[in-house]
């Protein structure tokens, strides 16, 4: 929980507002920045991290965390940095602690350039609205507990949003399953799903339909918004690469693109039976601005995820 009552509306929750808020986050996390043992008496298992710690490159392992606290705080509006103390979960431990809430487990990645408070000030206010899932951050995740817990008999869906679902693509493998896979607003390469994608592409694409639970009960949802101002500027920046899924969805017939050096072909066999295109405006998942990049937690778009997680 936090230390203020949500915002009222569907908007945005990072308002001058909300990121004043105290973060106190009793939920479990998953991690990779890297923490500090700091145990005290009465809590062994304690320790501390920083919004402040910057990633390697050599990151292979990730940390499930329970009872955040923020212990201070420097900066203000999007350049706050919070320090926290926490306490470190055993994989075992975790599941024990989400076992005891009914819901369906959603683990969430962010995406790029998101402080741990936004993003767990954000879960906070989507996991009050949600009544199907329960929201399970995650901080760019890697090796260790995450696939120890997916090998486990936990049942979970997860949502990407943005570059978070460059990482997901990346660490994509069948070995693991969710029932759902949610990508919303997702700053890939619109062709991902397709035919003639490159054979990298191709292989991530397959892997990730692999890893649902059962093909044919679930599904890839792509979540995508025409319009999304921040994938337009990501298409700039990938030019060659053509659209953005986030803001294309997937092409389900071949077709010519424009200002762009080749066409897009139909997608791929491997995938067209188990790809969902939800399209942000016609769900009504967008606020007040057409042009939104950030909806993933809106009311309409968390009762999305708890109908079809």
């Amino acid at each position: 929980m936090v230390d203020s009552s949500k915002p009222a509306g569907p908007g945005p929750h990072m308002t001058p507002e909300t990121m004043k808020m105290k973060v106190n986050y009793d939920g479990v996390i998953l991690t990779t920045i890297d923490v500090q043992d700091a145990p005290t008496e009465g809590r062994p298992n304690r320790v501390t991290f920083s919004d402040t710690t910057k990633g390697r490159k050599d990151d292979d392992d990730a940390v499930f965390l329970h009872n955040i606290r923020e212990v201070a705080r420097t900066g203000e509006g999007y350049g706050t940095k919070v320090d926290y103390e926490a306490d470190r979960l055993t994989t075992k431990d975790a599941m024990a602690l989400l076992a005891q809430d009914s819901r369906k487990v959603l683990f969430v990645i962010h995406g790029f350039n998101t402080q741990a408070s936004f993003h767990l000030l954000d879960c906070t206010f989507a996991n009050e609205k949600a009544k199907n899932v329960q929201i399970v951050p995650i901080c760019w995740p890697s090796e260790g507990p995450m696939k120890d817990l997916l090998a486990g008999d936990i049942k979970a869906s997860i949502l990407c949003h943005s570059m978070g679902n460059r990482v997901f693509r990346h660490f994509a493998d069948p070995t693991f399953k969710f029932d759902n896979i949610f990508l919303c607003a997702a700053d890939v390469d619109g062709d991902i799903f397709h035919e003639d994608a490159s054979a990298e592409k191709k292989e991530q694409a397959k892997n990730i339909v692999g890893m649902l639970s059962d093909e044919n009960e679930g599904n890839v949802h792509v979540i995508y918004n025409k319009k999304d101002d921040k994938l337009g500027q990501s298409k700039f920046m990938n030019l060659f690469e053509g659209e953005r899924l986030g803001a294309s969805g997937v092409r389900m017939e071949a077709q010519k693109r424009f200002f762009s050096l080749r066409s897009l072909s139909s997608v791929s066999d491997d995938c067209k039976d188990n790809i969902v295109n939800v399209v942000a405006t016609e769900k009504g998942f967008l606020y007040d601005y057409a042009k939104d990049h950030n909806y993933h937690f809106y009311d309409k778009t968390v009762e999305y995820y708890d109908e079809h997680a």
